[in-house]
């Protein structure tokens, strides 16, 4: 099935909204701004990420919480337009040299409960909007139809566009948008997807899939955020996927090009073995067992005796 979508690609819809940013480097793990979405007015806006907020809420769940509560009232419930879906990495998002970097972090408010849920999700999602310029992702408002937001991290533009006709599964997506994004089949690890299937327009329990390119299978994988309902959120606000693309983050040193080649090593001297330490002919020196003093015998303490009062013989009354 991966191979029909990935040469069927469809073509991209009308743009709805455009916006384009600066470049910014990554500082201490830090893109230090926020993108924000509202489908209802089409606006896409950036928003600084201040000192305080970063000493408070740190990233991941604590930035998902902070724009949640921002962004609602008391009185919002889960189907308002006005709840938002934020979906954030932390500091420690895509670096390498620690395992779990590639988790980001979804929150909004639970259509089961009504209140605020977070859910973790493995995938690339997370690094590659943190290598786009964005520590977290907020998204809000509803659609008139299904939408796509995509996020051009080589170009520095965000978009929202109009969902080409199609099935809503979740692979079925995915591998339209890899291929519709990505420049080439190598390019098609640069890009990550977020969709829901159709599964979650009749559940309040409905899950949120994160795509990534498994360079070895040559083709799509997911993983889930699957705790809250968060993917019933996502497609009631009529959004059919988040895409993100990035290229160019993966380090150019690797372990096969490390590796000299077999004429390289045939022509490499041999490296110069260490001397071995002098080997003694004298045989070495017997160790004499130790002597061992001879255990003392404990002398067992006797308990003493304790005296119970004799028992008075009463006389048998007669009758």
């Amino acid at each position: 099935m991966s191979q029909i979508f990935l040469t069927q690609a469809p073509a991209r819809g009308r743009v709805l909204a455009r916006f384009e940013y600066p470049d910014l480097r990554v500082e201490r793990g830090y893109a230090n701004r926020t993108l924000h979405v509202d489908l209802s007015a089409n606006t896409i806006e950036a928003r600084p990420v201040s000192e305080i907020m970063k000493e408070t809420f740190i990233g991941g769940r604590g930035f998902g919480l902070k724009l949640l509560w921002d962004a609602v009232t008391p009185e919002t419930t889960w189907d308002d337009p006005e709840n938002a879906i934020v979906i954030s990495s932390g500091p420690l998002g895509g670096t390498m040299q620690f395992p779990g970097s590639g988790k980001s972090i979804v929150v909004t408010l639970a259509p089961a409960t009504g209140v605020p849920i977070d859910s973790n999700v493995g995938g690339h999602f997370g690094p590659i909007l943190k290598f786009s310029g964005w520590d977290a992702l907020e998204v809000k408002g509803q659609a008139e139809r299904d939408v796509i937001v995509a996020v051009e991290g080589n170009d520095r533009v965000v978009t929202v566009e109009e969902a080409p006709e199609g099935p809503s599964d979740s692979y079925v997506v995915a591998e339209q948008l890899h291929a519709m994004f990505a420049r080439d089949e190598a390019d098609r690890q640069y890009v990550s997807t977020v969709s829901a299937g159709p599964g979650a327009e009749h559940t309040w329990m409905g899950c949120l899939n994160f795509s990534y390119w498994d360079w070895r299978r040559k083709s799509i994988r997911l993983k889930q955020a699957g705790r809250g309902g968060t993917g019933t959120v996502f497609r009631h606000k009529k959004i059919k996927a988040l895409v993100v693309r990035k290229s160019g983050w993966r380090p150019k040193w690797t372990i096969v090009s490390a590796l000299p080649s077999a004429a390289e090593a045939e022509e490499a001297p041999l490296p110069a073995k260490a001397p071995l330490p002098p080997v003694s002919e004298e045989p070495p020196a017997k160790k004499e067992p130790d002597k061992k003093k001879p255990s003392e015998k404990k002398t067992a303490r006797k308990k003493p005796a304790i005296k119970r009062p004799a028992k008075k013989k009463t006389a048998k009354k007669k009758k």
